[in-house]
């Protein structure tokens, strides 16, 4: 006869194949777990990281859009940094390449989500931007369109010279002429006037548009985006430093003042008192100085001539020129590259 095994073997056979199964239970539910929390914590790390981005890419539009004037000023090699504009922690950085290349980077850090966390991500933007400023027909140290009259202790020179104090400037380049007028006899100078470069015959002295055009700028186009609009009929006005500065009508500036920049008078320019100017300046009028001085460190441009009185300078320099017009530069980004680093 069969011999059959006894039931209570059977019955232990069974006990193990549930704690089998339970075993295996218990592991996948482990795993899943553990993959619902990996899945939670990327996700986490997904969400800073892109709040990290948005906010840096933010501060570097922000930067470019809202281009700070000094950074134009940068000497090469430089570089400067300022807050974000979503938050203290953000930092955008730049760095003068050449003269008219920079490197801006933003970077801002976002922390994760969850509660308790001390996960963040920080994300970096940057853009190669370029300066795109406006440039003048200086065809001498002074440009003029009319006759020109240096009294006794006035005087210009057309050698490159950056202005007293500065130190950063590349070594000068080639000299300029002293004077650039359309006719050979525009220009009287007084037995105790000094001129040190040559007096040149430049029909282009004559040209309006060598006083209303500058590049891809017109008159109108800066003096649109002019940083100061001065109202000539208010009356004297005692200038400031700043990066572009219009002044409509006639006016009088009222020295002693110190100041950089570019300036643009649509009228005549009458001076009382010393005024000492670092960059640019353009008369569509003329210059009338008798009861002052001028003393520049550029380019002036007279388009009906005018008179230096004792004490006036003019002395040609190309760093002075160039750093003015970078200052009334356009900033526009011309390429980008992020990149993202996240920590658990």
């Amino acid at each position: 006869m069969p011999h059959n095994a006894p039931p209570h073997r059977r019955r232990g056979a069974a006990l193990a194949l549930v704690l089998v199964a339970l075993v295996l239970v218990a592991a996948l539910g482990a795993g899943a777990t553990l993959a619902s929390r990996e899945a939670r914590r990327a996700a986490r790390d997904d969400l800073a990281r892109v709040r990290a981005e948005s906010r840096a890419a933010g501060s570097l539009d922000a930067a470019v859009r809202h281009w700070d004037p000094r950074w134009s000023q940068l000497p090469l090699g430089a570089s400067d940094s300022a807050l974000g504009t979503a938050d203290p922690a953000d930092t955008v950085r730049v760095l003068r390449l050449d003269r008219t290349r920079f490197l801006v980077e933003a970077t801002a850090r976002a922390r994760a989500a969850a509660p308790g966390t001390a996960g963040w991500a920080a994300r970096t933007a940057s853009a190669i931007v370029v300066l795109e400023p406006p440039s003048v027909t200086a065809l001498a140290a002074l440009t003029a369109g009319g006759p020109v009259a240096l009294l006794d202790r006035a005087a210009i020179d057309g050698r490159d010279l950056p202005p007293p104090g500065w130190t950063d400037c590349q070594a000068p380049a080639t000299d300029s002429a002293a004077v650039a007028t359309p006719g050979a006899h525009d220009v009287s100078v007084a037995p105790q006037a000094i001129v040190s470069g040559a007096l040149k015959q430049q029909f282009a002295a004559a040209d309006t548009t060598t006083y209303s055009a500058f590049g891809r700028e017109r008159w109108s186009s800066l003096a649109a985006r002019a940083d100061v609009v001065v109202d000539g009929a208010a009356g004297p006005y005692t200038p400031t430093s700043q990066p572009l500065v219009v002044v409509n009508g006639n006016v009088t500036m009222q020295g002693p003042a110190s100041v950089r920049g570019v300036w643009l008078v649509d009228g005549d320019l009458t001076l009382d008192g010393i005024v000492t100017i670092a960059g640019v300046v353009v008369v569509r009028g003329a210059l009338q100085s008798s009861n002052g001085a001028l003393r520049l460190n550029g380019a002036l441009l007279l388009e009906q001539g005018g008179v230096l009185s004792a004490g006036s300078l003019v002395q040609f320099s190309r760093c002075a020129t160039e750093r003015a017009l970078d200052g009334a530069a356009i900033a526009r980004a011309a390429r980008r590259r992020s990149w993202a680093e996240v920590t658990r």
